[in-house]
Formats: structure tokens, sequence, C-alpha cells
């Protein structure tokens, strides 16, 4: 049988699955719409809706599962009890200018949210016994251990800190402690190992933000490296080795220490015409190189795709031609998030002592042949 990583990625509009061999082959891959009734709850379905996806893996027999390792998408924000505030849900809370002004509540990814729970949902706060991001709340369901994958350490500000949670007026018990990428969250339980229909107890690894995960899994490790999201909405992230502050751009620590990512996002691409959307990323990608050469760092010639929609041709050529830059897969898949899990997974059974020597050593970049 072959060994396999089963890597869970819980996206805004569906959770994919996918079994990769310890040799880093995409054996089986599955997804499933996240189908809910009601919105607020749509984070009490992911297990669900994961089993679904689960069960419709192909040559599923023929592997034997050695470890799982979830991600998902951020900042969404899960009550234990499954109440659910999503990423791109408007949050329009409100507190004192002087939490405002408070850098470490400024620049929190995830106060927001939390804030609006806390404002506009006192009772669905108050009866939490903890808040998690998206797929702190998976792992919590399948092994019972509540944590919060923290990227790396320079993410604190990101998230939060003892001092925002005080100046927010959120208890610190509600946010379980920080985890690194590629922590153990536990065994899966046997109620949830017979949900799945697994006959042994795999140890569960945490994978991350879904855009962090694309940067791992997608090989963004080299300064200038590129990597464009396609989903629900796009993300274009690149990887530089200095703070660099762009009007329109998002600048975070990247996974890897001692790197940095700069990021900007069109919202709802999918609604979009592929040529408006192309237009947007390309003017975006030329703002951006102008400003990084400014920095002495150029961008790379080839561009890694990921998500569903790398699999359009058109999309992937029109792309090419109007960016002036390759295209590429990584590994030959399209989903960068589920090789991040796959890297994650790999570090955390020891296989490598970091996740960049996972992402070097594992993710190879494959060029389009068309572009």
């Amino acid at each position: 049988m072959i060994e396999c990583v089963c890597a869970v990625d819980i996206g805004t509009t569906s959770l994919k699955v996918g079994l990769i061999s310890l040799d880093g082959d995409l054996i089986s891959l599955s997804s499933a719409k996240n189908v809910t009734t009601d919105a607020k709850f749509c984070g009490a379905n992911w297990l669900e809706t994961l089993r679904f996806a689960f069960n419709k893996l192909k040559n599923k027999n023929d592997c034997k599962i050695v470890a799982m390792c979830v991600s998902g998408n951020g900042p969404t924000v899960v009550t234990d009890k499954g109440f659910t505030i999503r990423w791109d849900e408007e949050t329009p809370f409100e507190y004192d200018f002087a939490q405002k002004d408070n850098p470490c509540v400024k620049f929190s990814l995830f106060l927001p949210k939390i804030l609006h729970l806390k404002n506009c949902f006192p009772d669905e706060f108050k009866n939490s016994k903890f808040i998690f991001s998206g797929p702190e709340f998976v792992l919590y369901e399948l092994t019972g251990n509540a944590v919060t994958i923290l990227p790396e350490k320079r993410f604190e500000t990101a998230y939060w800190t003892t001092e925002s949670l005080s100046l927010c007026g959120i208890p610190v018990e509600k946010m379980p402690p920080f985890v690194e990428i590629g922590h153990c969250c536990g065994k899966l339980l046997d109620n949830q190992k017979e949900f799945l229909g697994l006959e042994e107890n795999i140890p569960v690894f945490c994978g991350g933000p879904d855009f962090v995960m694309a940067i791992i899994g997608s090989g963004t490790n080299s300064v200038g490296d590129v990597v464009d999201r396609c989903g629900t909405s796009e993300g274009i992230n690149i990887c530089i080795n200095k703070q660099i502050f762009v009007d329109g751009y998002r600048t975070l620590p990247s996974p890897f220490e001692d790197l940095w990512n700069i990021s900007f996002l069109i919202p709802n691409s999918n609604k979009l015409s592929k040529e408006k959307r192309v237009e947007i990323a390309a003017n975006g990608i030329k703002k951006i190189k102008t400003e990084l050469e400014k920095n002495q760092i150029t961008l790379s010639d080839t561009m890694v795709v990921s998500g569903g929609q790398a699999n359009d041709d058109y999309l992937n050529r029109l792309k090419a031609k109007k960016m002036k830059i390759k295209i590429a897969k990584s590994n030959g898949c399209v989903h960068a998030e589920l090789l991040g899990d796959f890297c994650a997974a790999l570090k955390g059974m020891g296989k490598f002592d970091s996740i960049l020597q996972a992402s070097k050593n594992c993710i190879k970049k494959v060029i389009y042949e068309d572009s």
C-alpha cells in the first residue's frame, strides 16, 4: 500500500481533500461544497463536508494514511459551538479611539472579527469556551485539543497579544495557545476515526491560513518568487527580504524566517470576466514590480498559479501574455494549499527540521506548456 498524507483545506465555497504520497505525488483529489442552511453556523458543517469529500476519494483503499493535516481560510472566526464570522463578512463593530489607534489592535487580522462577534452577538461570545480561526475549529473537532496556529513568531501582532486582548475586553482564556505550523494537535478521536471510516487513530498536524499554506506549497521561498492564488477571491503573493509598504498592498511576515510577503487581493474575482481579472492582476504586478526594483528586488520570471481556476488554459495563457511572465504549477498540482499541508505534516513527522527545508525539498515548479 502507498503511505499517504491526507491534506485538508477549508475554502470559502468548498472543502478540498488530497491524498499525497510520501514521495510527493498526488494520488487522489476530492472536493465538496460548503453547504449550510444557516450561514452563521457554516463552520459547524465543515466536518460533515470533510467526511463527504473524504468518501469521494478514489484509490483510497490502495493507500495507508499515516497523517492528516488541516488548513483553511482566514481570518474566519469560529466559536467552539460552530458559530461563524467568515473572513469576507462585513464587521461594522465600534470601539473607542484609544483601542483603534493602538498598533496591536489596528494591525490585527482577527480582532475586528472577534470584536464583531463580541459586540453584535454577545450571547454567542459569552457562551463560547474557545474562539478559533477556521482550521483550528476542525482540528478541535478531530482531536479534542484547542490550539491557535501562528504561522511564524512575527505574526503575533497580526493575530493578538495579551495587551490587545485586554484592550478589547476579550478574556485571554477564550483564545487557545499559539502553536507552530506542523505541530501535532493530537490523534483522531475514536468517534472521528469511525466518522471518517479509518482504522487507525492517525496523528493530525496543524496547517494554517490558506494563503500561508499556498506560499509553502508553491515553493515561494526565494526572494522575488510569486504565487497567484485563484479562488472565490484572487490573491497574488510575492516573497521579499525586507518590509516594503505600498498603498493598496499588505505586507506580512513570510512563514519562512527572515523573509517577508507582500500581497494584493482582488475581492470576488470569480464574479469578474477573465479579461478584467487579468487586467487588474497585471496592473498590480506592474506597480509592485516598480517598487521592488527601487529596493533592489527582482521579480521572478515565473508565477506559480494555485486553485481550481489554475486549470483554465485560456486564463493561464492570458496571464502569461498580459503579465509577461511564465506560468507554473507546483508538482503539477493546482492546489498549493494541499501541498503546503503535506510539507507541514512531513515537518511534524520529523522528516524535515523546518517548514522551509520541507518546501525546498518537496516542491517542484512545473512550467505550464503554453506560457
